[in-house]
């Protein structure tokens, strides 16, 4: 990490998501046993860094399912992109330089995989590494995921003015179901702040263990990397935890920045 400190302060001023932050993914590579080094790609003119590029490469098993049972495994060398990982100048030509420089770490077979994380389908970056590399190399089973943005108002009743009916009606009688079945059983906590981390972690267990994620190896794991996660966001002043729980266990939760 020597090398990538010293771009430190460029890096902080381009971030834009909290996956990208600098601390939070030096704990992730730090924190994980198959990340074999990180990797970060900088375009720079005349000494000014333009456009950062960061990932991580990894040794990974990639698992083929049907349902819960995996029917093939491949063991790999992936170069995976982070989430908001692009940085600074994304133009079509910073772009393709680096797309030609992910499809010469596989070329030259530095790595098996390069996996890019949740890429906005309207940019050019996501244009082009679906379009540059040869056909056979391409991803066809591509999948979006829609997402919505919205000012929080002040009540929940300003909250509901803003939501479609059919969508309102759901939601309110999620609510109406959970009253009627557990009444004052039930209640809603937040938590935050570093004083809260190990309860947070071992609520979140409680709920996980006993949902399908679990089984099939994806989401929360009560582990020194989640601790480390949450540490980290609670001195950055990121953690908030949303904890449901019925006759004080917790049953569900919600994680946000």
């Amino acid at each position: 990490f020597k090398e990538i400190e010293t771009i430190r302060h460029t890096w902080q001023n381009m971030q834009v998501m909290p996956s990208a932050d600098i601390d939070f993914f030096r704990t992730i590579v730090e924190s994980r046993p198959e990340v074999l080094h990180p990797r970060v790609l900088v375009i720079e003119s005349q000494g000014k860094i333009l456009t950062i590029l960061v990932g991580r490469v990894e040794n990974t098993t990639q698992n083929l399912r049907i349902g819960y049972t995996v029917v093939l495994r491949q063991s790999a060398r992936v170069f995976k992109i982070m989430e908001g990982g692009l940085m600074g100048e994304a133009s079509p030509g910073h772009c393709s330089m680096l797309i030609d420089e992910l499809m010469s770490s596989l070329g030259k077979g530095e790595v098996d995989v390069v996996e890019l994380s949740n890429l906005n389908v309207d940019t050019e970056l996501y244009n082009l590494a679906i379009s540059r590399p040869p056909f056979l190399s391409r991803d066809r089973l591509l999948t979006t995921t829609p997402h919505w943005s919205m000012d929080v108002p002040a009540t929940s009743d300003d909250f509901y003015k803003r939501v479609k009916g059919k969508h309102r009606y759901w939601l309110q009688r999620l609510l109406r179901v959970l009253n009627k079945e557990f009444g004052t059983r039930v209640t809603i906590t937040k938590l935050e702040g570093a004083e809260n981390v190990k309860k947070i972690c071992s609520d979140l267990e409680e709920v996980v263990k006993k949902t399908y994620h679990r089984k099939i190896g994806v989401g929360f794991v009560y582990n020194q990397e989640f601790l480390g996660r949450f540490a980290l966001e609670a001195q950055k002043g990121w953690l908030r935890a949303y904890i449901l729980y019925i006759d004080d266990i917790p049953e569900a939760f919600w994680l946000g920045y």
